[in-house]
This record gives C-alpha cells, sequence and structure tokens, in this order.
C-alpha cells in the first residue's frame, strides 16, 4: 500500500505538471522546460477559439513576428549544361553508393489534341520493353538486378519520368536504358496487345475500387478544363483502346520527346559523366523515326501549343454498382463527391502561399490513416466534419 501510495502521489504531481500539453500520469518523464515555456505563452497569448480567427488577421501577441526573405535562402547546389540540341542536364552531389537519375519530358495526356485520347497512357505501359539495344525486358530486368537498380515509369497529364535507383558503378547502363525507352524502343504488336490488356484490366480495377480519388482528380481537371490541355483525360478509355496503333506511339514520341523539351537529371552523379553519357544514348539521329519513318503517321499531326484555358464547369457520372460485387457481400452503394476551385500555377508567386493554404484547410492527406490527431485541428475538421 506505501509503494501505490508515493507512486499514485507521483502520478498526481506529473498529471499537474503536464496538464496543458496533456501528458498525463502516465508519462514517465515530465515535459521539457522549453516546451512549457512555449505552453504557457500559447496560453497567454493566444485566445482558444484561434481557430475562427480569419487568416488574413496575425494571431494575438504574435503581430510583430519576423519571416525569412526568400532571397535569403540558398539555392540547391546543382550544375546545369544545355547540349547542342537543346536537351539539359543538370546534377547536384550526393554522397553514397548509390544515386538516383532519370529524365523529365515535356509531354503527357494534354498534348493528345491531335492524337488518340490515350495514347500518353499506352506509352507509359509500353515503357522498358524491347528496344533497338535489348531484345527483351528479361534483359533489361538482368541489368536492373545487376546493378541493384530499381526503375520506372510515370506520366501525369503534362509531364513523363524515366527514373531509376541505383548504384553509382551502374549509372552507364542504366542511362543507355533509359535512353532506349526513349528513343529506341520497338513497339512490337505482341507489345501492343499486351499493353491494351493491362490497360483495359485496370480500367476495370479503378472502375471497382472504393478508393477512386485518381479517377475523381481526373474528372474535375476534366471539369475545370473543358475540351482543353489540362481537361483531356490521363487514362486511355477501354472503348479507345483498340484505335491506337504504332504508328500514332512513334509519332507522338518523336514530336513530344524532341530532345528540347527532356531534362536529364542525377543526384549523386558526376555532372561531366552524365553530359558525356547523355550525348552518347540521347542522339535524336538514332532513333527508332530515323531508321524507319515509314512507321509515322502520313502527315504528322500538328504540335500542340495551346495553352490551358480554365472554363469551369462540372461532370456527374453515374454507374450501376449492383453487379459489381465478387461475393456474397453487396457492394456499398456510395456517392463521391469532389469540389475545386482554379488556382495558382507553379511559376505564379503565390504558388507556395496556396500549397499552405492547402495544409491549413486539411487539405490532401490530413485524414489519411496513421493514428488520431492527423487534421483533426484543420478548419475543415473543426467546422465541417466534426
Amino acid at each position: 500500500m506505501l509503494k501505490f501510495g508515493r507512486a499514485f502521489q507521483r502520478n498526481q504531481l506529473l498529471s499537474k505538471r503536464c496538464l496543458s500539453c496533456r501528458n498525463y500520469a502516465l508519462n514517465s518523464k515530465p515535459c521539457s522546460p522549453s516546451l512549457l515555456i512555449l505552453q504557457r505563452f500559447l496560453q497567454q497569448n493566444v485566445p482558444r477559439n484561434f481557430n475562427h480567427i480569419p487568416l488574413t488577421e496575425p494571431l494575438p501577441g504574435m503581430e510583430h513576428l519576423s519571416y525569412v526573405d526568400p532571397k535569403a535562402i540558398s539555392r540547391f547546389d546543382a550544375k546545369i549544361t544545355k547540349l547542342p540540341n537543346g536537351l539539359r542536364v543538370a546534377t547536384e552531389p550526393n554522397f553514397g553508393e548509390y544515386c538516383t537519375v532519370g529524365v523529365g519530358i515535356e509531354a503527357g495526356a494534354r498534348y493528345e489534341a491531335n492524337y488518340p485520347l490515350g495514347t500518353s497512357h499506352f506509352i507509359e505501359k509500353l515503357a522498358f520493353l524491347s528496344s533497338k539495344n535489348f531484345s527483351s525486358k528479361e534483359e533489361i530486368f538482368a541489368i536492373l538486378e545487376n546493378r541493384g537498380a530499381l526503375i520506372d515509369c510515370q506520366s501525369t497529364k503534362d509531364l513523363f519520368l524515366y527514373a531509376s535507383s541505383c548504384h553509382v558503378d551502374g549509372v552507364d547502363d542504366i542511362v543507355g536504358i533509359i535512353g532506349d525507352a526513349v528513343f529506341r524502343p520497338r513497339f512490337t504488336e505482341e507489345e501492343i496487345d499486351i499493353g491494351r490488356q493491362i490497360i483495359a484490366f485496370e480500367n476495370d480495377a479503378m472502375r471497382r475500387s472504393l478508393e477512386c480519388e485518381p479517377l475523381l482528380t481526373d474528372w474535375i481537371h476534366k471539369a475545370a478544363f473543358q475540351g482543353n490541355t489540362l481537361g483531356l483525360s490521363k487514362y486511355c478509355d477501354s472503348a479507345n483502346v483498340n484505335n491506337i496503333n504504332r504508328q500514332h506511339l512513334v509519332s507522338f514520341i518523336k514530336q513530344y520527346f524532341a530532345p528540347s523539351r527532356i531534362v536529364l537529371a542525377g543526384v549523386g552523379v558526376d555532372h561531366d559523366f552524365l553530359v558525356n553519357a547523355a550525348k552518347q544514348y540521347f542522339n535524336e539521329n538514332d532513333s527508332t523515326w530515323s531508321e524507319n519513318s515509314s512507321g509515322l503517321l502520313s502527315p504528322l499531326p500538328e504540335i500542340d501549343r495551346s495553352i490551358a484555358q480554365y472554363t469551369g464547369g462540372e461532370v456527374r457520372v453515374t454507374d450501376d454498382l449492383s453487379n459489381m460485387a465478387l461475393g456474397p457481400t453487396e457492394y456499398p452503394n456510395l456517392a463521391h463527391f469532389i469540389l475545386g476551385f482554379e488556382g495558382a500555377s507553379l511559376d505564379h508567386p503565390d504558388f507556395v502561399p496556396f500549397c499552405v493554404l492547402n495544409s491549413l484547410m486539411g487539405g490532401g492527406g490530413s485524414f489519411s490513416a496513421g493514428g488520431p490527431g492527423k487534421g483533426m485541428y484543420t478548419r475543415l475538421y473543426t467546422d465541417v466534419l466534426h
């Protein structure tokens, strides 16, 4: 009883001392003095209903805070070289046995105005298959395994990424693989048929999935930019998959995978080495279309240089889910809603404030799994969801 009484008294003291930060008696350590000072300052100067103070007004007691001047922040220590063909090479130092290398290409679904919709999606699914210097994907994967590398290709509405992480000794091989995937793919009929099957399967899987965020994001852009650029779907419709052939694929990469639209970047890679690799592997004169121009559309479609036009609007999609269940349990009858507003582009001076506002309002993954407390104090939660 004596031991229990002393423990109880100690826990009572800890509870009183740490009440402000909710570190109750179960805590084995009291709060640090600096944390207690900060908590007292907030309790004395910030009202409990601070969440309802407009974002245009400073919090009480914090009117005279000083902020870092953006110009005082040092830029990344990156080296950039532009080759005669327009391709740019950028590197940044990083010390270790592994590095990251890849290309970013100004291409994607937003440029498909003169092509069958879904061409970019098709090209993404056919990445790292057979090419001029690699007879099969098995040969490529054997090199990746030997070099301890991971490789991937992803596309967005306005960007293609071919990237890999590998051991520093294998950079030359990896850049060669990426260069072949960009400039020298074969696109055999067998591979195209496999691509059609993959797209059809993924479309069906997305339709059945309860997590439909990718489709919602695609549809809200379709509503915001109706019939132009960012409003064109990232995904190839199953009904359109048979309308895309090899000529469409080769013609698209010839026009939109031009060196002037490519950046080859590396982290932890010697800059001069990567420049020489770019000259060797990203030579447009050694490409699929330069060797056989008969594989191109005739005439080639006009390159789309249009600017995104925000239109606003709405998209409504209805679907019968009554026969979607794969077992005896019925498929949940859910409705999904997404609302968006025109924001700032990447090069707009208000882009960073928009990102901060998004975080304050509880956007993104504020309510994702991972334990209680994530996003529970955002305005969206306290004023709308709670």
